[in-house]
């Protein structure tokens, strides 16, 4: 990815053709907002997303009507500034002019599942399997709306696909812990949990180092009850803390397997304070449901601003939002 953003800051400076300008201030922009998601360090990350707004904003203001532009000024709507209803409309000016643009509906589909509009999430997740069947991300990400909505078996197979094509494919295999995590829940199965945590170190072979699939592991056998290895794990990310970033959304969930939710409040309120691109999954998140019950989340949620809860609050419902 940094080098698809190199590459597009080269190709501006070497074409003095303005039509071809504006799509690649949209490659810079796109691969600095990827670049800002998988970011471990805050710093770098504020460098990435103004780097990337900048180049929106640039793209757009040489073409008002490039898709690419839009996606990117909609993604970073959605994942940095919270501003919900305005990065709708920008995915939607994504789409209009370019329907076969695949990255657009995806990004959509990923934005409409963290609202809580699940279907319309999984008919956008489709369209951009359709248009890029052979894509791993895309094949991935069409995961999440189910799992969100606890449809496991659906969000394992669109794993698979993604599998089918890149067995060593690393986020296939994140969220395939995800969904077996979710499985031992429910079912108690030590198994599942064994399971969920090989599929984790298996997405830890290219990024080792990655805190937040350390996080998760930890997660998982507090769940299992190794709640001894989990807080061994646990207190060597917060000594970590000292030399990288660590994302407190993760730590979150990982006291909250241990059952601190103290610890797993105090974490969810930095990540809200950093602005973290991860807490725009809140208001679905399955492994957030136990604390989404407390009402320090649920006040949280409201200050998030997302649309259903505002309408929810609105209409004097807002009970219904925060089931256990």
């Amino acid at each position: 990815m940094k080098a698809a953003c190199t590459f597009y800051e080269e190709a501006i400076k070497a074409f003095e053709i303005e039509a071809f300008h504006a799509r690649a201030h949209a490659g810079v922009a796109e691969s600095c907002v990827l670049l800002a998601l998988g970011s471990v360090d805050k710093v770098e990350r504020k460098r990435l997303y103004e780097k990337a707004r900048a180049a929106a904003e640039k793209s757009l203001q040489l073409n008002p009507h490039l898709p690419e532009g839009h996606a990117a000024r909609a993604e970073l709507m959605f994942r940095f500034d919270r501003d919900w209803l305005n990065a709708d409309e920008e995915f939607r000016k994504a789409i209009e002019p370019n329907p076969s643009y695949s990255t657009a509906h995806h990004w959509y589909s990923i934005y409409l599942t963290a609202m809580g509009r699940h279907d319309a999430s999984k008919t956008e997740a489709s369209k951009a399997q359709d248009l890029d069947p052979m894509s791993c991300i895309i094949n991935t990400d069409a995961a999440w709306p189910y799992f969100n909505t606890g449809d496991y078996g659906k969000a394992l197979k669109n794993c698979e696909r993604a599998l089918e094509i890149d067995r060593d494919f690393w986020l296939a295999h994140w969220v395939r812990g995800l969904i077996l995590e979710q499985q031992g829940g429910i079912a108690k199965s030590q198994e599942k949990f064994r399971e969920a945590i090989k599929e984790f170190e298996k997405a830890k072979r290219p990024w080792p180092s990655d805190p937040r699939l350390s996080a998760r592991i930890a997660r998982v056998y507090a769940l299992s009850g190794e709640t001894k290895i989990a807080r061994t794990m646990l207190e060597e990310l917060l000594t970590q803390r000292n030399a990288t970033y660590v994302s407190p959304y993760f730590l979150a969930g990982a006291y909250e397997a241990l059952k601190e939710h103290d610890n797993a409040i105090r974490c969810l309120k930095e990540a809200f304070k950093e602005n973290s691109p991860t807490l725009v999954f809140l208001q679905v998140d399955p492994t957030m449901a136990t604390l989404r019950a407390k009402s320090a989340v649920q006040d949280l949620l409201v200050q998030l601003r997302f649309p259903q809860v505002k309408e929810e609050i609105r209409q004097g419902r807002a009970a219904t939002l925060f089931p256990m």
